[in-house]
């Protein structure tokens, strides 16, 4: 069942967006995970059931994990300047400007999409070979 969302404008009510659940809450065949949280909801598709349960966790501790990156990959120092360096560095800033000093590096949310991307693309080249050994294995038998 389709339904009509309005938004009253003036004395009017203008239709602004139709909902039907059976449309945005289907999924195509297949075994899908799904992790609902307060924020955010995470879904992949066509998963591996054998994988589901790492998967499940990667995306439950997504921010724990976000967290821990940025926290290991915070940048410092090598060596606390003295305070005549302490003013060369201040103007070597002045005369190249700010935007100099900007470092920059893959996102810790980055990081963490490359980190799962690897892990279910191990999982997908383990799924592979199992299968090919499976089919090895049963012409063998045959």
């Amino acid at each position: 069942m389709s339904e009509t969302i309005y938004v009253k404008v003036g004395r009017r009510y203008k239709p602004i967006y139709e909902y039907d659940q059976k449309v945005c809450d289907s999924f195509p065949v297949g075994s899908h995970l799904v992790v609902s949280e307060p924020g955010h909801q995470i879904t992949r598709f066509n998963v591996n059931l054998d994988f589901a349960p790492v998967l499940a966790a990667l995306a439950s501790g997504r921010e724990a994990f976000v967290s821990a990156i940025q926290k290991a990959t915070l940048l410092t120092p090598q060596k606390k300047l003295n305070p005549k360096e302490l003013a060369a560095f201040e103007a070597w800033k002045r005369a190249t400007g700010e935007e100099t000093l900007m470092l920059s590096s893959a996102s810790a949310s980055d990081v963490y999409d490359a980190f799962e991307r690897a892990i279910i693309e191990a999982a997908n080249r383990s799924e592979k070979r199992s299968e090919r050994e499976d089919s090895g294995t049963r012409a063998t038998n045959d």
